[in-house]
């Protein structure tokens, strides 16, 4: 799963809050990782379902990215991510990746590896205009399911539309 969109929209809070809905624990990956780390740590939880939640350099790095598309390679068969470096300090050679992986991410790269990755995953781009967010937001502000007081929450959305800078926005 790839989840993409402007810093601050709730990204992440999302999907930890349906994985908590859900019952599911994922192991996250932490803000920085070497390709070797994320190896090491992907053969450690081979079987696990991964959060990789906005890590400083993987999409930037070949070799980390090489490791993403060999986990996730194929929906059925083996998914065999090998690491192949004369100087390694992995904990395995090889191993089976046949865990699941959601990306959490500001933004996604282009080119041939970057576009295999999101040719592999069930990918949602929240990106959306100043006027759709306005718009969502005063949606959310009226339902009454979530805010009894409706009037209150409609006159703090328009606040908040009005107060929004066009550099948090887009």
């Amino acid at each position: 799963l790839m989840i993409q969109g402007p810093a601050g929209l709730g990204k992440t809070t999302a999907v930890e809050l349906a994985l908590k809905a859900l019952n599911r624990q994922a192991k996250a990956l932490g803000s920085y990782s070497t390709p070797l780390h994320l190896f090491n740590f992907l053969a450690d939880n081979p079987d696990s379902l991964i959060l990789v939640d906005d890590v400083a350099g993987v999409f930037q790095s070949s070799i980390a990215m090489a490791i993403l598309k060999a986990a996730t390679g194929t929906l059925e068969g083996p998914r065999r991510v090998a690491w192949g470096s004369t100087r390694a300090q992995t904990v395995k050679d090889e191993f089976e990746f046949s865990g699941k992986i959601i990306f959490i991410c500001n933004s996604f790269p282009d080119g041939p590896d970057a576009e295999a990755i999101r040719s592999r995953s069930i990918s949602y781009d929240l990106s959306f205009t100043k006027d759709i967010a306005s718009k969502m937001l005063l949606d959310a502000a009226s339902n009454v399911a979530h805010y009894p007081d409706t009037e209150l929450a409609v006159r703090v959305a328009k606040f908040l539309n009005k107060k929004r800078s066009a550099k948090n926005s887009d």
